[in-house]
């Protein structure tokens, strides 16, 4: 943890002081100093002695204990405390005593050495920080600062004031270090700030200095003290929680806040209760007898300190327990005051002298507070192909980018992407994990797909504040098999500055050889490191047309007047779940307790009045179970909870659909491919094949009997080993065709696996879908379900083989359908009376692109090979030094050429793509 003590004592403006007059002078020579600096800490108020020495303040706005530092070259830096009152006040002969200082033998040269270049790097990322607003800060005289190792800690001296630069607030600062040193987990940066306010160049930087002074006022400590004072803290946005352990410090590591308030290790702090009075008058005292953690739910965070915690966090700690506090907010003993988090961060970047008022502008205060177009998301999803057959598989991956960059791993974590047929229906849905500003998946088309105009939308929650217009929405067209696409002359896409440039090893390759490419990233021509992705198509399969491109993607369009207050879509940072509790056919306020099967996690909810909740922040693919049970204010369960489908956005498109040359022909335009990834197979003997073709009472009108139509094989639950305790294990042999193993190698960790015999010919086995009770549960990964399963509960098991249209891609492999005797899917249910069971779908977990290996002479290469995407990769990283990236793949039978397409974004945001055409000839 990274601790701070600061030297910061404060200002009220109360009324005006009388006049301030002394006299600066040498301790020995008893000479007077002139022009020494004299000022009072941290604020814009200072001065400098005359030729005799003397300095004068006429009527400063300022009353009560304050500090003033006095400095002069080659003298100790010297703070004096004084009581100002509405009288005059003169301080007398000041006296400074000449330095004596560690600093023997140094010359300021133009280059120091490496390990003074390390150590000065280290200090301005603590000093300045790390964030893009301290890169508008900078160090103008860094040759001024030495730095001395001391056992444990380096030293930080400096003979002159530090002089900053702040292009982000508008202030030129004199620091005067004193007593500062750097550990390796803390520091301690001590001294006083004199402000000098920067010229503007114009009104425009007038008004972004005010604005950006008035927004790090909002989330500081002294706005957090100010508001506790008077009793609004959590109408200004602040809200407050301690440890409630004891000793004040609770020691469980955590990313998840919900658990430690359900768990009760940390709870929401009374603020009535923190506020004494002080004997000096227009001055309180605040008691922070024990950690006290601080969320500020107006802003976002640049780095979440928890996984369901998007707003800045931050922790204070006082010495001795109580923090005196100024009417303003401004903390007299701060060197008892320890500050870590988001209000530690930055701390000379955002460092507002005390002497700040907050603006009167009325349009100043709403812009800051009401703009919310700083948290705005795009979305661009890039397709391996620019229209599709029926039977194929959609590749695709989506990019976030955002109006503040620095906020991207603050803001939405999850994207829906979904499928929408011609009649503006969805067809099918994704919830996708964003990583780094990215979610890649896919869709697979069913083969009976009728031909038309359908739509990929992809976007977040929060995109839906801005309206369903701001939605991305891609036109996909789906042909005929027998439909031939016609080339269209592309528009040029490529960028007048380079920002991808793709290099093969050879000019020309053969069918079935091995193709290497080198990927370069650019801006403004110098390497930068970029995540993008990379899609290789047959041209002759598959013509090039006028596809949308990530260069045009992130326009921004004007502001929103959306307030930040009265937001309808919340930030997601995890799988939202929603519902109520009902009694009585009304909703009643309940406490919800919420159990996860799987993982035993326990979580309490609090009801509104209206019996709705909400929770957000949960992290599981597939899909999970809970059990849930609503209790009242006595403790007792009551009433039955429902969860909320959640709800789809209107759609909306105005852009232009594609315009595709279409040639009917008499011949399919797509073969599937059957190579196959050889898998060592384990023959069990001794096997009993349980199940049977449908008997009779499934015969009738299957149909309204099962969603999925009629099942090829059923199971009774009677015919179920059930001493195994998990269906998981109680299943393998119980099917024809069906395998139920552990898969793993070297690289990769064992799991299990649930598949059809069919689907390997596929290459990498896809999993069947897993439903319970005709509801979807098992998602791509049906072992992790199928365990949390006791054989004892299951009624009957009816296994559909082949496709169906129902589930869309994830029924492509075959349903297992599994029907429970009393509608619950885990024996634990008994044992806890009164709970509901329900399943919540989780992050689609992606699937992994297939494609042969021709060097390895373990695989059957007699198949034909006709694909017509060649090679997908939506996880191409290149370097953050060179910017490069190398893959490799293999061409198909087919001679021809191949269209490659790199898509992508820099690290800073910056959208980049780039083309290449590669040749295939036979030998």
């Amino acid at each position: 943890m990274l601790c701070t003590l600061l030297c910061f004592p404060s200002l009220d403006s109360l009324a005006q002081t009388g006049v301030i007059t002394g006299r600066v002078i040498d301790s020995k020579t008893k000479e007077p100093l002139a022009l020494a600096n004299v000022f009072f800490n941290n604020t814009t108020i200072g001065t400098t002695t005359d030729l005799q020495g003397n300095f004068v303040f006429n009527r400063v706005a300022q009353l009560g204990l304050q500090e003033i530092i006095i400095s002069f070259v080659g003298y100790d830096l010297l703070l004096k405390s004084v009581i100002l009152s509405s009288a005059d006040l003169h301080l007398g002969e000041i006296e400074l005593s000449q330095q004596i200082t560690s600093l023997e033998g140094i010359e300021v040269v133009e280059k120091r050495d490496r390990d003074w270049e390390k150590k000065l790097e280290k200090f301005k990322k603590i000093f300045l920080g790390t964030t893009s607003i301290a890169e508008e800060c900078t160090i103008l005289n860094p040759w001024v600062i030495n730095f001395s190792d001391d056992r444990r800690s380096t030293l930080v001296e400096s003979l002159e004031p530090i002089q900053v630069r702040n292009d982000y607030l508008g202030y030129h600062i004199y620091f005067y270090l004193n007593r500062s040193s750097i550990e390796s987990v803390s520091y301690s940066i001590q001294g006083g700030a004199m402000f000098r306010e920067l010229e503007a160049t114009d009104d425009e930087q007038t008004l972004r200095w005010a604005e950006n002074r008035y927004q790090t006022y909002l989330k500081s400590s002294r706005h957090l003290f100010k508001s506790i004072i008077e009793g609004n803290a959590k109408d200004k946005g602040f809200k407050l929680f301690e440890d409630a352990r004891p000793d004040g410090w609770h020691k469980e590591a955590t990313d998840n806040f919900r658990t430690l308030l359900s768990t009760e290790k940390v709870k929401e702090k009374v603020v009535t209760e923190m506020i004494f009075p002080d004997s000096i008058p227009n001055v309180k005292r605040i008691l922070i007898d024990r950690r006290l953690e601080v969320h500020y739910s107006k802003a976002r965070t640049r780095v979440p300190a928890y996984d369901d915690v998007i707003y800045p966090v931050s922790w204070l700690l006082v010495k001795g327990g109580y923090l005196r506090v100024s009417a303003n907010g401004i903390a007299l003993n701060i060197d008892d005051l320890i500050t870590s988090g988001d209000m530690n961060e930055d701390w000379i970047t955002r460092m507002l002298p005390v002497d700040y008022r907050p603006p009167l502008d009325e349009k100043i205060v709403a812009k800051t507070e009401e703009d919310v177009d700083r948290f705005r998301e795009q979305i661009y999803v890039h397709t391996d192909k620019p229209y599709y057959y029926p039977g194929e598989m959609i590749w695709f991956k989506s990019y976030l980018n955002y109006r503040e960059f620095d906020l991207r791993n603050s803001l939405s974590r999850i994207v829906y992407v979904d499928f929408i047929d011609p009649k503006e229906k969805v067809i099918a849905s994704k919830r996708l994990l964003v990583n780094q500003g990215t979610a890649a998946g896919e869709f697979r088309l069913s083969d009976s797909l009728a031909a038309g105009g359908y739509h990929l939308r992809a976007y977040t929650t929060l995109m839906r504040n801005f309206g369903d217009s701001a939605l991305f929405v891609r036109p996909i067209s789906v042909l005929k098999i027998t439909d031939r696409a016609e080339a269209v002359e592309a528009k040029e896409l490529t960028p007048a500055i380079k920002t991808v440039a793709i290099i093969s090893d050879k000019a020309v390759y053969a069918p079935r050889e091995r193709i290497k490419l080198r990927i370069e990233t650019f801006e403004s021509e110098r390497p930068i490191s970029s995540n993008a992705s990379i899609s290789v198509v047959d041209q002759y399969q598959v013509a090039t047309i006028n596809d949308p491109s990530i260069l045009n993607a992130f326009a921004q369009e004007g502001n929103s007047k959306t307030r930040l207050s009265h937001l309808s879509f919340p930030v997601e940072t995890g799988i939202t779940v929603s519902g109520k509790v009902v009694d009585k056919k009304k909703g009643a306020q309940a406490t919800l307790t919420m159990v996860d099967v799987y993982s035993k996690e326990m979580f309490l909810i609090e009801t509104d009045r209206q019996g709705l909740f909400w929770v957000s922040g949960l992290g599981f693919y597939d899909s999970a179970s809970f059990l849930l049970q609503a209790k009242n204010r006595k403790g007792k369960s009551f009433g039955t909870v429902s969860i909320s489908d959640p709800e789809k956005p209107t759609f909306y498109f105005s852009g232009a659909k594609p315009k595709l040359q279409l040639r009917e022909t008499e011949s399919p335009q797509r073969i599937e491919s059957a190579y196959t990834a050889q898998e060592r197979v384990t023959v069990l003997d001794g096997i009993e094949i349980k199940s049977t073709r449908i008997p009779e009472e499934y015969q009738q009108d299957y149909r309204v009997k099962r969603p999925y139509g009629k099942p090829d094989y059923v199971l009774k639950g009677e015919d179920l080993e059930v001493s195994y305790g998990s269906l998981l294990l109680a299943l393998p042999g119980k099917f024809p065709g069906l395998i139920v193993r552990q898969t793993g190698s070297e690289i990769e960790e064992n799991r299990w696996a649930v598949y059809l015999q069919r689907s390997v010919s596929l290459g990498k086995p896809r999993q069947v879908l897993v439903t319970l009770n005709d509801v979807a549960v098992g998602g791509s990964n049906p072992a992790r379900f199928l365990d949390t399963i006791d054989p004892a509960t299951v009624e009957s098991i009816e296994l559909k083989s082949g496709i169906n249209v129902l589930y869309g891609d994830q029924g492509g492999f075959g349903v297992l359908a599994i029907y429970t005797k009393t509608k619950s899917s885990n024996l634990e249910t008994k044992h806890l009376p009164n709970f509901q069971q329900v399943s919540i779908g989780g992050y689609a977990r992606p699937e992994e692109f297939q494609f042969p290996n021709y060097d390895d002479p373990s695989i059957d290469t007699s198949f034909p090979d006709y694909r017509s995407t060649i090679y997908w990769n939506p996880n191409v990283i290149t370097d953050r030094e060179s910017g490069v990236a190398e893959v490799s793949f293999f061409a198909a039978d087919l001679p021809g050429k191949y269209r490659v397409v790199v898509e992508g974004l820099t690290y800073g945001g910056l959208p980049v793509r780039g083309e290449l055409q590669l040749t295939i000839e036979d030998n």
